[in-house]
């Protein structure tokens, strides 16, 4: 989980200041994070279906 937040904190790097590298807070930098990207918790499902007929839904399979 570590490496994953500081992964991220690496692309808002310009945004966050350098005292906040130097603490290794993990879940203090994941707030700093969603303060500056709220988007940045959110998770996401991707779904993808055989259309039978082109241009046409995929029927829902459950």
């Amino acid at each position: 989980m570590e490496a994953l937040t500081y992964d991220r904190a690496l692309a808002f790097q310009d945004y966050i200041p350098p005292e906040e590298y130097k603490t290794w807070q993990p879940r203090k930098l994941m707030m700093l994070l969603l303060d500056i990207d709220s988007s940045i918790g959110m998770t996401s499902t991707i779904s993808f279906g055989l259309e039978e007929e082109y241009g046409a839904p995929a029927p829902q399979r459950t």
